[in-house]
C-alpha cells in the first residue's frame, strides 16, 4: 500500500512539475493533476502486479540449483579436513554460477514473454 501511495504522489508531483518547467504547457488545476497521478499510479501498480505474477514461475527456475547446495552443506558438516573443504569452496563457486545463470535465464524468459 505504501508503494502504491508513493507512486500516486510521485506521479502527481511529476505532473505538477510540468507546470513549472518552461516549454511544457499543462493547463490543469492541481486536483486534476492529482487525479491523473492517481490513475498513473494505479495503472503502474496493476501492471507490475500482473508482471510479477506471470514471471514468478520462471524465476523459480533458479531453485533447480538447490539440491546441489544441499549436498555441499552436507559435505561441510561431515568433514573438517582442509583439502576437502577447499574442494567444497571450489564447488560453491560453481553453485553460484549455476544459480546466477538460472536466475538470469528465468528473468530473460519472463521479460520476453
Amino acid at each position: 500500500m505504501k508503494r502504491l501511495l508513493g507512486s500516486i504522489v510521485g506521479n502527481a508531483v511529476a505532473l505538477f512539475a510540468t507546470r513549472v518547467v518552461p516549454g511544457i504547457a499543462v493547463t490543469s488545476d492541481p486536483l486534476q493533476l492529482l487525479l491523473a497521478g492517481a490513475l498513473f499510479g494505479l495503472f503502474n501498480w496493476l501492471v507490475r502486479g500482473i508482471a510479477v505474477f506471470l514471471s514468478f514461475p520462471l524465476i523459480l527456475l533458479s531453485l533447480l540449483s538447490l539440491p546441489f547446495a544441499i549436498s555441499l552443506v552436507r559435505r561441510v558438516a561431515a568433514t573438517q579436513e582442509p583439502r576437502a573443504l577447499n574442494l567444497v569452496l571450489r564447488q560453491t563457486a560453481a553453485l553460484h554460477l549455476r544459480f546466477g545463470t538460472l536466475l538470469i535465464a528465468g528473468l530473460l524468459v519472463a521479460t520476453l514473454r
